[in-house]
């Protein structure tokens, strides 16, 4: 069986449990307005397929079962380049944040306005769009001109939500700490690290695990998905292979 074909038998298996809360969701909405869209989350590290699995889902979604469905990739929504620029500068020290990735470096605005106007038929919805390939690959806002959008009149009726940590929830700070703690004793002699807490203050940890907090208050919580979908590693190490065919496909584009 070629890979293809083993994705699609793959994405209708999920499909198969995730539709029945599709038409529940959507026939609860049918007597409300506005109505929102079912928001699918998809979660799983770099390089684990969710750009492959977002483009078989909504493949799927569209013509097998007939749904309007749009996906939004939690890269898209990246504060701009001026932004990144200034945010770094603002945390010299903070490792975490001297490159776009983490919690923090995204656009928090952005991103709520982009899921209030899914429920607001009478205007365009205007998808973001972040081109990683600018600024010598440290990335920014592509232009609105070239935003995919949504009719104004049309419903969506699905929206494909992926990103790294699509669905991560915040720690307790005294937990971080707790960890952090045993990670300063952990040695290693793997070619790839896999564990870095020991690399960064806890301070800076948790001004990370703070900005997760409000990314999950504000648009990324549980409360603000429908069904979660995961896409595990059998090993944290593959990431690191994953992340590096990846960005050398990127560079050939």
């Amino acid at each position: 069986m070629t890979a293809s074909k083993i994705l699609e038998v793959d994405v209708e298996k999920v499909l198969s449990n995730v539709h029945p809360f599709i038409i529940r969701h959507l026939s609860a909405q049918s007597s409300t307005s506005p109505k929102r869209p079912f928001v699918l989350g998809l979660t799983g590290l770099q390089g684990s397929g969710k750009s492959t699995w977002t483009d078989a889902l909504v493949e799927a979604l569209q013509h097998k079962y007939n749904h309007n469905t749009i996906n939004l990739s939690l890269d898209d929504l990246y504060l701009d380049h001026d932004e990144l620029v200034k945010l770094r500068t603002k945390n010299p020290s903070n490792k975490l944040l001297q490159a776009r990735g983490q919690p923090g470096t995204h656009d928090i605005d952005l991103s709520c306005a982009f899921f209030a106007s899914l429920t607001d038929t009478s205007e365009d919805v205007l998808i973001p769009s972040f081109d990683k390939s600018e600024f010598n690959g440290e990335g920014g806002r592509a232009s609105r001109e070239s935003w995919r959008r949504v009719l104004a009149g049309a419903e969506v009726d699905v929206v494909v939500f992926e990103g790294w940590c699509i669905g991560f929830q915040p720690l307790a700070d005294n937990v971080i700490q707790q960890r952090w703690t045993e990670a300063l004793q952990v040695q290693t002699t793997s070619k790839y690290l896999t564990q870095t807490l020991q690399d960064h203050r806890i301070e800076d940890l948790l001004q990370v695990n703070n900005s997760l907090r409000q990314y999950c208050e504000m648009f990324m919580g549980p409360r603000h998905f429908d069904y979660l979908v995961h896409l595990d590693a059998d090993g944290l190490v593959n990431v690191y292979e994953w992340r590096i065919q990846e960005e050398h496909a990127l560079w050939q584009a």
